[in-house]
């Protein structure tokens, strides 16, 4: 994540940028991957949670879209918390857990 409001994947052989995201209307303070899925989950000061889908390329590329707003677990949207830290569960649910800034700790399925 970061400040200009961006998320940027990065190759690590080439170190090339391969795709930026961005949808989010404030800086990107947190990412949780799920490998299952190939979803990225991004949190940012907008308070919005975003799941991305992601997928490599034939030419190595990255191939993404945003799958979805998820519901910010902490309101209604009015008192909505951005979440700083996030976390996956690699089970057979698809499961993110999320550290609001009001020191909540939640379980998104």
């Amino acid at each position: 994540g970061s400040d200009d409001k961006t998320i940027r994947l990065w190759s690590l052989s080439s170190h090339a940028c391969l795709a930026v995201l961005s949808a989010h209307s404030a800086p990107v303070c947190a990412l949780a991957w799920h490998p299952r899925r190939q979803q990225l989950l991004s949190s940012a000061e907008d308070a919005q949670l975003r799941a991305w889908h992601i997928a490599l390329t034939d030419g190595g590329g990255v191939s993404s879209s945003a799958a979805a707003v998820v519901p910010n677990p902490s309101g209604d949207g009015s008192d909505a918390l951005p979440a700083y830290a996030l976390a996956v569960g690699t089970g057979p649910a698809f499961q993110f857990c999320c550290g609001l800034d009001n020191g909540a700790l939640v379980v998104l399925q």
